[in-house]
């Protein structure tokens, strides 16, 4: 890991920030293991205000990697000057745009996770906005390693044992649908995950995205991208779907193109557009799609 001479000022306000950070909503569905995960922009949407109070931003970056694999460059930086950057590779899989784009934006919402301690929670329709919060006490339990089976409570342990069950039940789907050789490779890539609780996690998370990125482009179309744009669209005002055929050309740079039309490069892109832009942004991007 790189980072500045001093830290002192960014890990400050690092703590003020994760105090604030909220668990990321899992408002997509993976088609493939029909399980719901929190996609990029769910995650950008529980940590983008209370970084911006704080002072702090994050950058990530494609950069060069070996023959098969992806790499990623995450900045964390304070406005003191102050920073902390990682690069972190994945393996491909299989080497063509879909997988790359696939495995980049996994790679980006899993470092920006890691980095903050962000966890991901269901959908309760505000039931979790009205009891305490403990981010401090959930980040400690994820980073915590399980307890020896002999002395540790029995919830990590459980949990632990359910996650492989998962990991097993996901890599024998993938595995039925041609993909073990790249199941198993992913993995190899994610460090300790038979006996961390926090890794394994990460680890079915990368098998569900796996699956997500072998879906058949008609299941993935309509399934996976669109709760989560129909969110982006709600919040930027776009209540019809005129509105929204025109909101998606306008941020593609194409003719005006309804939802359920969109291709899943085109999903993706809109997606990782999206969860770059505050409401404001993205206010003004619908007001100029109507307008042409």
């Amino acid at each position: 890991m790189k980072h500045s001479e001093t830290l002192s000022a960014l890990f400050a306000a690092l703590s003020k920030a994760q105090a604030g950070i909220r668990p990321a909503l899992k408002d997509a569905v993976n088609p493939h293991l029909k399980s719901k995960y929190a996609d990029l922009g769910s995650v950008w949407e529980a940590c983008r205000a209370p970084l911006a109070e704080n002072g702090l931003s994050i950058s990530q970056w494609p950069c060069e990697a070996p023959a098969g694999f992806m790499a990623l460059t995450t900045v964390l930086a304070h406005s003191s000057g102050e920073y902390m950057m990682e690069t972190y590779q994945m393996p491909l899989g299989k080497n063509d745009p879909q997988t790359a784009g696939s495995v980049l934006t996994y790679s980006k919402r899993y470092a920006l996770t890691s980095v903050l301690g962000i966890v991901s929670g269901d959908d309760d329709d505000g039931h979790a906005a009205s009891q305490p919060t403990r981010p401090a006490q959930a980040r400690t339990q994820a980073l915590q390693s399980p307890a020896p089976r002999a002395a540790g409570p029995a919830e990590p342990s459980e949990a632990l044992s359910k996650l492989h069950g998962q990991i097993k039940r996901a890599g024998e789907k993938l595995s039925t649908q041609g993909h073990g050789d790249e199941a198993r490779a992913l993995l190899k890539g994610v460090a300790g995950w038979k006996t961390d609780e926090a890794q394994a996690r990460a680890a079915y998370q990368a098998l569900c995205d796996l699956g997500v990125s072998k879906a058949t482009v008609s299941e993935s179309e309509t399934t996976v991208h669109r709760p989560a744009l129909m969110g982006h669209a709600r919040k930027a005002g776009a209540d019809t779907s005129e509105a929204r055929a025109a909101f998606w050309g306008y941020l593609l740079g194409t003719e005006a193109i309804g939802t359920k039309q969109l291709t899943d490069d085109q999903g993706q892109t809109l997606l990782d557009t999206l969860s770059g832009m505050d409401d404001h942004a993205t206010q003004t991007a619908l007001g100029e799609a109507v307008k042409a």
